[in-house]
């Protein structure tokens, strides 16, 4: 069991590569596709997309990992099998504000950051920004006035409910997969019931998030480049003309 997610975690970074691969070509792709005629055209290179994808990954992600090892630092007792005075916050039951507040909080940076920086991968494809940049235009644009926010957030519930309603559905569909993805384990690989069981759980989960992202995000990162392309006209029409100066 435990080389067995050992493996897990091996392919994880691999994996998670393979997604931002995916993403970085498929937002290049639908900037190239919105972007209108008579401009100067999408600037950014691939590399420089990736680079935005995975630097805005650990950010986004950074406060939920923190919230969940604090957590489980003040949750953790060293002294299960003596009768002493210990602390107050290592019983998580006697505090319950140190068990749930910090994977909480987290949860919420993790959300806001990631509100925050959604448009971080179109600015960086159509204005050739690099990581940092990205994603400080990103927030700028989304949070700079309340017509931005409100217009980001109409957008991104709807791409975040159908995702996550589209990938329910399809899980529910794929139900059939781990039956037979059981099988296929104990015929073409170790004689492991413990092993046939992960596969068999894994199987619909795995079909689901590939069927889901299949299906969603080419149409969640042609939604947002055109997103960000109307929120940065706004911006530029709204904002002074910096070669007119009061005598």
């Amino acid at each position: 069991m435990n080389t067995m997610w050992l493996i897990l975690l091996a392919c994880l970074p691999f994996l998670i590569l393979l997604l931002h691969l995916a993403c970085t070509a498929l937002q290049t792709a639908c900037v190239r596709a919105t972007a209108e005629p008579g401009g100067s055209g999408p600037r950014g290179r691939f590399r420089t997309v990736l680079g935005v994808y995975a630097v805005r990954g650990v950010l986004v992600w950074a406060p939920s990992v923190l919230g969940i090892l604090v957590q489980l630092y003040f949750t953790t007792t060293t002294f299960r099998e003596y009768t002493v005075l210990v602390p107050l916050w290592e019983y998580p039951r006697l505090n319950p504000l140190l068990e749930y507040g910090p994977p909480l909080l987290g949860l919420a940076l993790t959300l806001l950051l990631r509100f925050g920086w959604a448009l971080a991968p179109a600015a960086s494809a159509y204005e050739g920004l690099g990581p940092l940049a990205a994603l400080r235009r990103s927030w700028s644009l989304t949070w700079g006035r309340a017509a931005s926010w409100f217009r980001a957030l109409a957008v991104a519930l709807p791409l975040g409910g159908l995702t996550v309603g589209l990938y329910l559905l399809l899980q529910a569909a794929a139900r059939p997969t781990r039956s037979w993805a059981a099988s296929l384990f104990l015929e073409w690989g170790p004689d492991n019931t413990y092993g046939a069981y992960v596969a068999g759980v894994l199987a619909p989960i795995a079909t689901a998030l590939l069927l889901t992202g299949a299906l969603t995000l080419p149409l969640a990162h042609t939604t947002l480049a055109v997103l960000h392309q109307r929120l940065a006209r706004t911006r530029e029409r709204q904002s002074p003309d910096p070669a007119v100066t009061p005598a």
